[in-house]
């Protein structure tokens, strides 16, 4: 029926659909991976959670390794906070949060936790589209098929900013 779910599956068609008429691969990057690349480079634990109501959260354990890679400590999953903070004790160490879930369960992370419960900044705190970009270079090497051009010459330009966690990508034009 109608609503963000139809949204989704119109979008999801789409690009699926764009991708086979023009022979390009569509790259699926799951939400949670993608919100954990906001944090690139932070060595300790992260966790994005988004609240799933009734005390429940969607979340992942995450934390880069010496390599910056991005390593899957627990795979996306909805489960109970308090659950989550038990593991998370566990696993030992700061761990930072982020994500539309730290509102919600905040003070409750302060208080499991104690010392070692840690806070995206502002401005790292929410998925944007560049961490979904950033995440899928990282991730995997350029498709052949996908070659990024400026003025004929293949070439790609990324500048970080640090600060705010995101990749620039200027003057590219993809190609077959």
């Amino acid at each position: 029926g109608p609503g963000s779910f139809a949204g989704l599956r119109i979008g999801a068609a789409t690009a699926k659909g764009l991708g086979l008429a023009l022979g390009i691969p569509l790259i699926a990057v799951p939400t949670l991976d993608a919100q954990a690349y906001c944090l690139f480079g932070v060595k300790d634990l992260i966790c994005p959670i988004m609240d799933a109501k009734r005390g429940q959260v969607y979340t992942g354990i995450y934390r880069f390794d010496e390599e910056d890679a991005l390593r899957v400590i627990r795979p996306s999953c909805a489960m109970d906070f308090g659950a989550l903070a038990e593991e998370l004790k566990a696993l030992g160490g700061p761990v930072y949060f982020l994500g539309d879930g730290v509102p919600v369960f905040r003070e409750k992370a302060v208080e499991m936790l104690a010392g070692d419960a840690r806070f995206a900044p502002a401005g790292q705190e929410r998925q944007r589209a560049a961490n979904v970009a950033s995440y899928d270079m990282g991730v995997r090497i350029l498709d052949e098929r996908l070659v990024p051009c400026v003025n004929g010459k293949c070439l790609i330009t990324l500048r970080r900013n640090f600060s705010a966690c995101e990749f620039y990508i200027s003057h590219i034009k993809f190609f077959r």
